[in-house]
């Protein structure tokens, strides 16, 4: 009789219901790389120069220079702006 017990036991146990598996889903957010500033928009940088032998001559051509090459850096960095938030 202990014999059919235990077997009785161990079929209904085979017939006990598992717990089916919690699915937990979350949300992961990966960066991907993409071209913020179009390449049309970049604006050419600014050529060299000759200077002059004439030092006044050669402060002037610098000077405007330096204008030159600002204004072009200060176009980059707008460009640059939305890209860096």
């Amino acid at each position: 009789m202990r014999h059919l017990t235990v077997a009785s036991l161990l079929a209904l146990s085979a017939c006990a219901t598992v717990p089916e598996p919690k699915i937990v889903t979350k949300e992961v957010k990966i960066a991907v790389p993409v071209r913020c500033i179009d390449p049309v928009l970049i604006p050419i940088e600014p050529g060299t120069i000759l200077l002059p032998a004439d030092a006044r001559a050669a402060a002037d051509l610098a000077a405007a220079k330096a204008l030159e090459l600002r204004g072009w850096g200060r176009a980059l960095v707008a460009l640059m702006g939305p890209c860096t938030r």
